[in-house]
């Protein structure tokens, strides 16, 4: 399991940066609610806003790419965007998002060519009906060629071990959304797909992911009521049943992490 808030080492006062960081101001054009971003080896970055628009920021200029009709209603609204391993080649890009009635959560993928126009939009996935407008989770990320995708508990604790929801699960999944072979529930007969995708489960709202580039250990952040956890999900442990705790544990100290920021 992880942890909780975090203390900055030294101290910095709100707007300093770090020793041996450096801040530029891209542009002057307006993002609105971005909530997260890709980023292409040819320099372009893609970014997600969670009225529904994709841009793209390429020599100075920021344009919009792509609009999904979504909604942005609770904490809903688009979520989560990440580019495919051989996005050079093939141009795609998959973004997580709530559906205009609020009713699911979807996995587009959509074809984005080197003029940022987009060729081709298809549905992988749609995912359990949304009981909340909140704890929607929506972090993707690719590893090794293959798909993670973090789904909230749609505020329903009781669903996040629960092995036929995708609720309050990681998800390990083929590029194109299906399930990897190697899951933990994968052979096991009769499975759903639900059970056959899941990673590890145990989460209230799986916001982010980060793999770490040197260790190549991935980390997951699980937002709190009151703390935030930070979790090694690279491989979950057999002995736990793949469980990292919601909605049974929770942080309750107030010990803060000391965290030495790096460039």
């Amino acid at each position: 399991m992880g942890l909780l808030a975090f203390l900055l080492v030294p101290v910095l006062t709100f707007g300093q940066l770090p020793q041996g960081f450096t801040q530029k101001k891209l542009t002057q054009d307006v993002i609105n609610e971005a909530t997260c971003m890709a980023h292409a080896a040819d320099g372009r970055i893609f970014v997600a806003e969670r009225s529904g628009s994709v841009k793209v920021f390429q020599n100075g200029l920021l344009s919009t790419v792509h609009q999904v009709q979504t909604t942005t209603d609770a904490e809903q609204g688009l979520l989560g965007i990440t580019l495919h391993p051989d996005f050079a080649a093939n141009g795609k890009c998959y973004l997580f998002y709530t559906n205009q009635q609020r009713s699911r959560h979807y996995l587009d993928v959509i074809g984005i060519t080197p003029a940022n126009t987009v060729n081709s939009v298809t549905r992988v996935m749609q995912f359990d009906s949304i009981l909340n407008g909140n704890h929607n989770g929506g972090a993707l990320l690719f590893k090794d060629g293959y798909l993670y995708i973090a789904i909230g508990d749609s505020n329903r604790p009781v669903f996040a071990p629960q092995l036929d929801t995708y609720r309050g699960k990681i998800l390990w999944l083929l590029d194109n959304g299906e399930p990897a072979p190697g899951n933990p529930y994968y052979n096991q007969p009769g499975a759903s797909r639900q059970r056959r995708s899941i990673w590890a489960v145990g989460f209230r709202n799986p916001w982010r992911m980060s793999l770490d580039p040197v260790s190549k250990k991935l980390f997951l952040i699980d937002v709190g009521e009151h703390f935030e956890e930070i979790n090694d999900i690279t491989a979950p442990a057999a002995s736990k049943n793949y469980d990292y705790g919601w909605n049974c544990k929770y942080p309750e100290t107030t010990d803060s992490l000391k965290l030495e920021i790096k460039p």
